[in-house]
């Protein structure tokens, strides 16, 4: 996926990368199908916003990202309503891992 130059704001292309949606979990700002652009982070934990994580031995998720000041534990949570949020316990950083904050969604109609 090509990064539009309007989003670099003076970073390389190569620090963005790309997500294909699968699920409704974020719905309805994320859907099935939708490919988002994303900055790459290094475990910046941006309280409160969306962002793509890594954890387990392979699962890769889009979600809502709140954590507590200590750092114990971190709560992704799911824009539907009806879709559970999923609690990642332990200070250990091989648990989990912030890849990305969204910038750009792209959708086909």
């Amino acid at each position: 996926v090509e990064v539009p130059d309007t989003y670099l704001k003076g970073r390389k292309p190569e620090d963005f990368c790309a997500m294909h949606v699968r699920g409704d979990s974020m719905y309805p700002d994320f859907r099935d199908g939708d490919i988002v652009l994303m900055l790459k982070q290094n475990n910046h934990k941006p309280r409160g916003e969306i962002g793509v994580i890594s954890y387990g031995d392979d699962e890769i998720t889009i979600k809502r990202i709140n954590d507590v000041p200590s750092g114990d534990w971190l709560k992704l949570v799911p824009l539907k309503p009806v879709s559970p949020a999923q609690t990642i316990e332990g200070t250990d950083p091989e648990r989990y891992r912030i890849i990305g904050i969204p910038r750009v969604l792209i959708r086909e109609f």
